[in-house]
């Protein structure tokens, strides 16, 4: 527990005090927010095509998946964060939430806050055990999430 702990705080100063938050330097959030952005076009023509085949099931387990590996996958192969990378998918999520549901509804806050959260838990991870761990690890809590989700939903 004692090198969780510490290692979470290193993670935790890793990631909130990171060379791309540096006055002046935008190019780290620019390159997270392309890639993020990226992630979501990618995200959903593939999503399109499991929910036309899996319908529900494609919501709560395949789409999950398919989000966490580019969401995570992407910036590695293009040295952004995957923290940022995290947070800009779940800001053109919300947007798409937006519009589509209108603001009545809890969605668009729901998909940026837990897209957030869902960067944050993929960086710490990734920043000590890696990418695998990373990706598995957000795409369970991903899940649980949309489970919940389309559960509570009818």
């Amino acid at each position: 527990m004692k090198y969780f702990l510490i290692s979470f705080e290193s993670s935790f100063k890793q990631l909130f005090f990171a060379p791309w938050l540096s006055p002046g330097s935008l190019l780290g959030v620019s390159q997270a927010f392309f890639t993020g952005a990226a992630a979501a076009g990618i995200s959903w023509f593939i999503n399109g095509k499991l929910l036309k085949i899996y319908k529900n099931k494609a919501v709560i387990y395949f789409g999950p998946a398919v989000e966490e590996v580019l969401k995570s996958g992407l910036p590695v192969l293009l040295d952004a964060s995957i923290f940022l990378t995290h947070a800009s998918f779940g800001f053109v999520e919300a947007v798409w939430e937006f519009k589509t549901y209108g603001s009545t509804k809890l969605a668009p806050l729901g998909a940026a806050f837990s897209h957030i959260f869902l960067g944050f838990a993929a960086q710490v991870i990734f920043n000590n055990l890696g990418i695998l761990p990373a990706v598995a690890a957000a795409s369970g809590i991903h899940i649980l999430w949309n489970f919940f989700i389309m559960h509570k939903l009818k």
